[in-house]
C-alpha cells in the first residue's frame, strides 16, 4: 500500500520520464525526421520560434500536465475520512 508522499513521488517520476521520451521523439520527429512538420506547425499556430523554444514549450507542457495530473489522481486515491 502507498501512503501519499510515495503515490505523489512515483506519480511525479514517472510523468517526467513519459515527458522527456515524448520531448526526445517530438524533438527528433520536428528537426530530423520531418523537417516540414516544423514549418507546417508554425504557420498553423500563427506563431514565429526557434526549434528549441518550440521543445522547450512541449518540456514545460508535459511537466505541467504531470504536476496537474499528479494532484487529481492523488485525490482521487487517498482514503476517506467520511465515516458515514
Amino acid at each position: 500500500a502507498f501512503n501519499y508522499i510515495d503515490g505523489f513521488k512515483i506519480s511525479l517520476i514517472t510523468g517526467t520520464i513519459a515527458t522527456i521520451g515524448f520531448t526526445v521523439f517530438f524533438a527528433f520527429y520536428a528537426t530530423e525526421f520531418n523537417p516540414s512538420f516544423y514549418d507546417t506547425l508554425l504557420q498553423e499556430l500563427n506563431v514565429d520560434m526557434s526549434p528549441g523554444l518550440l521543445i522547450f514549450a512541449v518540456a514545460m507542457l508535459g511537466m505541467t500536465t504531470t504536476l496537474i495530473a499528479t494532484l487529481t489522481l492523488m485525490q482521487l486515491f487517498k482514503p476517506s475520512n467520511n465515516l458515514s
